[in-house]
């Protein structure tokens, strides 16, 4: 990591005080999204998206790449919580349509079927091609240009920015990168961070640009027959000396970029986690498995949702059916997902169960049932161990939610448990369940019916103190929001004056005391003193204090 950073020409040490460049440039920043706004460039809603305030500096930290000679360290910058992220974060989607072209793969299954795709296997050379420190290479400023003209090309604005605009948000995003490292502080002066929103976007728009010029204007007597990139590139040649001069001419294109190649060993080829070979003329592909790989996984006895575990051998299943070229390479992979998880202490009967389950759902066909429309409804719960197993939707919970949430019985539901780690809570306040419980009265849910609700606690005990005992009629709920409106906004006098012309349309008595006891539910006790205050004026029972 040291080496890496001693390269002036990517990182320089700050060695002023790193809390006056980030309040600079955070300054910078909010003042520019405040002209954004005011002019119209910008909504509301994005603007305090994108405003920043109380960032810090990134850290830097490296993995081994222990598959490699040396185990050398891949640099990463966990950028969360810096200047740069959520300005980063918005330009991703933006730039997005840049970082495709005819050659980008989109996944590892996608490249599956491309390459199965190619006749006459045997007459190809398979080679990939890794670009060395390609995040810490991507020239910054180069990068920038090649987007604004990229996007400015037929268009005079982009998401309501000019060009100018846009280009000017995007050098805040990507430059002058500050991290920490061994309690030191640097500033990244070029080359996008890996781990940054936008480093994996950045450095396949600079390799969508060049590849498709380099690969136009590569002379034909060593140009590969097929030229498909990820993060690699995977390529085919009709022989090495073509590999050797296309090698040579890729390295001499560009002074940051630099390739390395490695052909195919024995007939084989690894590229992303597919192993390439050749099988009767026509490429095959299996899943790959680096040698460090060690067969840990999720142990059985960890302490989440059986479903998660299960899920596990239903992922490697389904990934390797659709690697696997024939089904002969696929039973090879059913023992080995058979075996791993066994070492990783689960059941036989459980790993058993799961590959059955998984099989029959891809390879027997089932004629689909039609069924009406079921509105989901998801009930979250904490996970609490093999207690959570237990609670499943009953019956009588369907039929209890239906009454609850409003649902009549045409409309067909779909429960769903989930198992959150939020801890248990404290049941909302309720009248209903304090009078039940201090007089030991059954409740059934034949017992009541929903005559109003609403989404806050406070809310819910106004509305059930005013209907309790029918003090106020269920016709009458219009005057119970009014009461419930004026104690809100802490009118105190206009209150009992409208209580008081409730309670004697209803025939009613105790006014004040049926106010005083919503403002005790409300624990508004400086509100229930200035009610006493008042009640030497207001009520004749009260005496002078």
């Amino acid at each position: 990591m040291e080496s890496i950073l001693r390269d002036k020409t990517k990182f320089t040490q700050i060695e002023d005080d790193w809390t006056s460049l980030i309040i600079k440039r955070e300054d910078q920043l909010n003042n520019m999204l405040k002209k954004l706004k005011d002019s119209k460039s910008i909504d509301k809603d994005t603007y305090l998206r994108l405003f920043t305030s109380g960032s810090k500096p990134g850290v830097l930290y490296g993995l081994p790449n222990v598959h490699k000679t040396g185990c050398p360290l891949r640099p990463i910058l966990s950028a969360i919580g810096t200047l740069n992220y959520n300005i980063s974060k918005y330009f991703v989607h933006i730039l997005k349509t840049l970082t495709i072209n005819e050659f980008t793969i989109h996944d590892t299954f996608s490249f599956v079927k491309t390459i199965l795709d190619i006749p006459n296997a045997d007459s190809h050379i398979m080679a990939s091609f890794d670009v060395t420190n390609l995040f810490t290479n991507v020239p910054l400023s180069e990068t920038i240009e090649i987007i604004t003209e990229s996007l400015f090309n037929h268009n005079t604005h982009m998401n309501g920015l000019n060009k100018v605009q846009f280009k000017k948000l995007l050098e805040i995003a990507t430059k002058d990168i500050t991290f920490f490292f061994d309690g030191k502080s640097y500033k990244e002066v070029d080359g996008v961070a890996m781990d940054s929103p936008l480093g994996p976007t950045l450095a396949n728009i600079f390799m969508c640009f060049h590849e498709k010029r380099w690969l136009t204007n590569c002379p034909p007597d060593f140009r590969p027959s097929h030229y498909h990139r990820y993060v690699d590139t995977f390529l085919l040649f009709k022989s090495q000396l073509e590999v050797q001069k296309f090698l040579q001419y890729m390295n001499g294109l560009h002074k940051n970029i630099k390739f390395t190649c490695e052909l195919e060993s024995n007939g084989k080829l690894p590229f992303l986690d597919v192993s390439i070979s050749r099988d009767n003329n026509r490429f095959s592909t299996a899943t790959y498995r680096k040698p460090t790989y060690t067969g840990l996984t999720r142990k059985f006895d960890s302490f989440i949702p059986i479903k998660y575990k299960t899920n596990l051998i239903n992922t490697l299943i389904n990934r390797y059916n659709k690697i696997s070229k024939s089904y002969k390479i696929f039973t090879k992979e059913i023992d080995f997902i058979t075996d791993t998880p066994r070492r990783n202490g689960f059941p036989w009967f459980v790993i058993q169960r799961s590959i059955r389950q998984t099989l029959n759902n891809s390879f027997v066909k089932r004629e689909p049932v039609k069924l009406a429309t079921k509105d989901i409804i998801y009930i979250n719960l904490p996970y609490i161990g093999p207690m959570s197993y237990t609670i499943k939707p009953s019956a009588a919970m369907l039929h209890t939610l239906e009454r609850l949430l409003g649902i009549f019985s045409f409309v067909q539901m779909n429960i769903k448990v989930c198992h959150t780690g939020r801890p248990l809570g404290k049941p909302m306040d309720s009248l209903v369940r304090e009078h039940c419980q201090q007089y030991n009265h059954s409740l059934s849910r034949h017992d009541f019916k929903i005559i109003d609700s609403s989404s806050f606690a406070s809310d819910l005990c106004i509305l059930e103190a005013t209907y309790i005992g029918n003090r106020i009629s269920v016709s009458s709920t219009n005057i119970a929001l009014r009461l419930y409106e004026l104690l809100r906004q802490n009118k105190l006098v206009e209150l009992i004056n409208a209580t008081e012309l409730c309670f004697s349309v209803a025939g009613l008595t105790s006014s004040l005391d049926f106010v005083v006891s919503i403002c005790k539910r409300l624990h508004r006790i400086p509100l229930i003193q200035m009610f006493h205050s008042m009640s030497v004026r207001t009520d004749p029972r009260c005496s002078a204090p």
